[in-house]
């Protein structure tokens, strides 16, 4: 027998179709059938928009957990450079010390030159961590903007589905029509 579903996630409509068929065979009252119907339209109502709600549910779920992921990576990034940053002033602050420690001018310039060039190196560290960082920020930035870019495809799939949702009511509308010509024809030839 062939399986009614939307998709993995999908609830399973063959048991409201089973009772719906069975009713169709073995009922004689049309009422009956009617009512059989409109129950089956109703749990099909209630399935599938239970399982709109639900796939819905996790992508914002999926949306905020990967929001507050970056977000708590953005801020650490943030700590490391401040403390980065008060380690290359507290350096700073030695070299100043040493400078006033020294009463030999050629003492004093050797001492200088020899941690002014290690800091020349360590900026130039700090410059290639900080562009590193930056790549990174940049990376994680457009990651957020594909994460808010599928919340808006996620959005519009979901108005798509709502569409889709009221086209099949349509058809169920139809069908409901159809169904009360087919009984009506077959009062008439009871």
């Amino acid at each position: 027998m062939m399986k009614y579903r939307l998709h993995s996630d999908s609830p399973d409509l063959r048991p409201e179709l089973r009772r719906f068929f069975a009713c169709i065979k073995y009922e004689p009252d049309i009422e009956v059938v009617k009512g059989a119907a409109r129950h089956l339209l109703e749990s099909c109502d209630r399935l599938f928009l239970d399982n709109a709600k639900e796939v819905f549910r996790k992508e914002v779920q999926n949306i905020h957990d990967c929001k507050d992921a970056l977000e708590k990576m953005i801020s650490s990034e943030r700590s490391q450079w401040a403390v980065e940053r008060e380690n290359m002033e507290l350096q700073l602050n030695r070299c100043r010390r040493h400078i006033e420690q020294f009463p030999n001018i050629h003492k004093e310039r050797a001492i200088i030159m020899a941690e002014l060039n290690a800091t020349r190196t360590q900026i130039e560290q700090y410059r290639l961590r900080l562009r590193q960082k930056c790549e990174e920020v940049d990376r994680l930035e457009k990651e957020r903007d594909s994460i808010a870019a599928l919340a808006k495809e996620f959005q519009k799939l979901d108005q798509d589905s709502q569409e889709q949702i009221k086209e099949a009511n349509s058809v169920i509308d139809e069908l409901e029509r159809k169904l009360k010509d087919v009984c009506a024809d077959l009062e008439r030839y009871a």
